[in-house]
């Protein structure tokens, strides 16, 4: 576990992929897939939690949400449109075949008393920004005094040699609506964050690389049908 921003944690787990959370004093955001148990128990220690909130119910970012939360008697927030998939009330709308393949190889146990994330829930100096796409409830945590972005996977990172981390959008097959999501991206470009911190792969410190991936995105926007 390293501090990445101020009272910002990063947990790196590598199985089966990158998959990062984060803890903010005594919040863990995301917990990545359950075969991460033993990363987390010896990352946290003998530290007390307060509360797990996710920033959305896919398999490698709620795997331990059940464990954990059971463990030390915390509630799991998520946002209200994610919550019946948490919840196992419904399945995971995303059908692609490497969601179907992955998502029961590591999701944990569903989390039947999920609550819902609401503007009122703070913690860090971080407030919830809901940016749907990737999944209907995707959301990202925003500290406006130093602008440091708890993204989720609105954006991906990637490290180039010789250039440092770069942004890159989820595939199509990744998120339940790939437009919607391209949408959010630009929303979060809005936000002017100074530091990205995503569900998978390094932290992005560098803003130009937000500004290059949200200006690619406006290029492919289809061009607006002239009024007749």
């Amino acid at each position: 576990m390293r501090e990445v921003a101020p009272n910002v944690w990063l947990i790196e787990s590598r199985l089966p992929y990158v998959v990062n959370a984060y803890l903010v004093g005594d919040t863990l955001v995301d917990c990545a897939t359950r075969h991460a148990s033993r990363r987390f128990a010896r990352e946290l220690g003998g530290r007390s939690l307060a509360r797990i909130v996710l920033t959305h119910a896919h398999a490698d970012h709620q795997g331990l949400a059940y464990a954990l939360s059971t463990r030390w008697g915390i509630p799991v927030y998520c946002h209200e449109a994610d919550l019946p998939v948490l919840r196992g009330e419904v399945p995971d709308p995303n059908r692609s075949w490497s969601n179907r393949l992955l998502s029961p190889l590591f999701a944990g146990p569903p989390c039947p008393h999920a609550e819902p994330l609401t503007p009122v829930l703070r913690f860090g100096g971080f407030r919830m920004v809901h940016l749907p796409g990737h999944t209907a409830g995707s959301v990202v945590f925003f500290r406006d005094a130093d602008g440091v972005c708890l993204c989720g996977d609105v954006i991906l990172s990637v490290w180039l040699p010789g250039l440092g981390a770069r942004a890159l959008e989820p595939s199509r097959a990744a998120c339940d609506d790939w437009r919607e999501n391209r949408r959010s991206i630009r929303l979060l470009w809005e936000l002017q964050p100074r530091l990205l911190l995503p569900g998978h792969g390094p932290p992005i410190e560098n803003p130009p690389v937000l500004d290059r991936l949200a200006e690619q995105l406006r290029r492919l926007e289809p061009a607006p049908c002239p009024a007749p």
